[in-house]
């Protein structure tokens, strides 16, 4: 027996949300670090672009954190193609005895 289809993927899903309440408060913490140690021009343009850098970040993180678990993935795949064994995967051949009806 195996797990449900789709189960895993909720599980991943839920990660990025754990992580925003600390992202959040470290993104309050640099913009109040840049406001208090620089000029008003250069942390207006700051506070501009932070959110962009932000969305790289993740872009980033979700790409190889996609790739990753895609790799994971076919290694499982195939380890469980490889635990199988020959004849009991639905894409080999049956011998003839057994597809053939009497009669």
């Amino acid at each position: 027996m195996g797990r449900p289809a789709g189960r895993g993927r909720l599980v991943h899903v839920a990660v990025p949300g754990r992580l925003a309440g600390p992202v959040h408060c470290l993104d309050q913490a640099l913009r109040v670090a840049i406001v208090y140690n620089t000029s008003t021009g250069t942390a207006l343009s700051l506070s501009k672009i932070t959110p962009y850098i932000w969305v790289g970040i993740f872009v980033a993180w979700t790409v190889a954190y996609g790739r990753y678990r895609g790799k994971k993935g076919q290694q499982i795949m195939a380890a469980a193609a490889a635990a199988e064994g020959p004849g009991t995967s639905d894409t080999d051949p049956q011998p003839t005895d057994i597809t053939q009806r009497p009669g």
